[in-house]
């Protein structure tokens, strides 16, 4: 005999549990989507670098995704032609990550910021002490040897150079 109220308890959570697990599944479908389709032939390696965000980033698989995606309009002009597309969103969402841990932030969160940045948006990276303005941008890119001159900076170049300096100015959260 059960109590009065336990059966119905009971079947109200595992009715919630089954519509979560299946939510669940339909974001994960969903994100994987995305990410075959906005990295085309590097949609492989960037979904195995999903398969342990959980581990690495503690991020789930769809978080992963999510965040891989709100990247690839950047990530093709990071690595530059014939570069490691995934390389390149392995490092920045890791990096992403761990600012995030450091700063007390969601991941979705530092995401946000960094995204921001490697738009050339200076306001969300400046309140963590980070300076990513056009000037600090335009000094890495001649520094680095992205351009011999001012007048050589293309958009391209930029967001290479925004991507350099991110990393620099958050390399010891990694």
């Amino acid at each position: 005999r059960t109590l009065p109220g336990v059966g119905e308890y009971t079947a109200a959570a595992v009715a919630a549990f089954a519509v979560k697990s299946i939510r669940s599944a339909s974001d994960l479908a969903e994100s994987t989507n995305a990410v075959n389709v906005s990295f085309g032939e590097a949609a492989e390696g960037v979904l195995a670098i999903g398969e342990n965000a959980d581990e690495s980033m503690g991020l789930s698989k769809a978080a992963f995704n999510e965040a891989a995606v709100g990247f690839a309009a950047f990530a093709s002009t990071i690595a530059g032609p014939g570069g490691d597309v995934a390389a390149t969103i392995g490092d920045i969402t890791t990096r992403a990550a761990d600012f995030a841990s450091v700063m007390n932030l969601d991941v979705a969160e530092a995401a946000n910021v960094f995204r921001s940045s490697l738009a050339g948006e200076t306001e969300p990276i400046k309140k963590f002490g980070k300076d990513m303005s056009a000037a600090a941008v335009e000094a890495y890119a001649l520094s680095s040897g992205l351009v011999q001159n001012k007048r050589d900076l293309t958009e391209a170049i930029k967001v290479q150079a925004r991507y350099g300096l991110l990393m620099e100015k958050t390399s010891k959260f990694a």
